[in-house]
């Protein structure tokens, strides 16, 4: 099967080289504004803008509009909860609440749901009538499940009507990237949808350099603030992309 290949803003994503995302990660408006300010001067492919870490008074709408003047990027935005990593500890209705603010955004160009969340099918399908592209996500902050276990969630993400799936997981060992770059290949092989995959951590730092060879479409990089631990400095990633002949 031959996978789809959604356009985030003008990203085709999986079309031809790797996409690096870039986020913005901060509390404020302010120190937001500043890190959009670092990233427009940067190579970023597309940018990132984790609302979950946001506390100021700015209106989302106007905020996002704010940032994607200044990035001059496509731009997605993300609520990452607590339970896969990230800073929103509000119930699933809440949840549902702050994704369906974002995706009102005439700012935004994708949207990240989390499959895992009870309201995820009415929020990607809200997405789509709306004209956003929605990447389906799911993270295992504290390990990385078994082989065939990553397969499962890979499956599942794929039938949630997403358009691009991802799977972030902690590695441990270099045997844990393996087994995500494994399934990875396995997956896009195969997937109606294409992915982006990657292991957090120290050892998981090899399958944001060299997951596109195995499918995964796209993966994240720091010029600013870094949304998971294991990223790359943007400049490192791309040198070793240069390197590799996949620049």
């Amino acid at each position: 099967m031959s996978p789809t290949r959604p356009t985030i803003g003008d990203v085709r994503l999986g079309a031809d080289r790797p996409a690096a995302i870039v986020p913005l990660l901060a509390a404020s408006a302010d120190d937001l504004l500043a890190q959009a300010q670092a990233v427009a001067a940067s190579d970023a492919d597309l940018v990132e803008w984790r609302a979950d870490a946001y506390t100021g008074t700015t209106a989302v709408p106007d905020l996002a509009a704010e940032l994607r003047g200044i990035v001059g990027r496509p731009l997605i935005g993300t609520v990452r909860t607590r339970a896969e990593g990230g800073a929103f500890d509000g119930d699933d209705d809440a949840y549902a609440t702050l994704v369906t603010t974002l995706m009102a955004c005439q700012d935004l160009d994708a949207l990240d749901v989390e499959t895992a969340r009870s309201a995820s099918g009415d929020l990607i399908a809200a997405a789509h009538a709306r004209g956003v592209v929605v990447i389906g996500s799911h993270h295992e902050p504290t390990a990385t499940p078994a082989p065939a276990d990553l397969r499962a969630l890979l499956d599942v993400l794929d039938g949630s009507g997403a358009d691009v799936v991802k799977l972030a997981v902690l590695a441990a060992t270099p045997a844990d990237s393996a087994a995500l770059l494994g399934a990875t290949a396995e997956f896009t092989s195969r997937a109606a949808h294409p992915a982006i995959t990657m292991a957090m951590g120290e050892a998981g730092l090899v399958t944001r350099l060299i997951g596109h060879r195995f499918g995964s479409c796209a993966t994240f990089a720091v010029v600013a603030a870094a949304s998971a631990p294991g990223q790359p400095g943007l400049a490192y990633l791309r040198a070793v992309w240069a390197a590799l002949g996949d620049a």
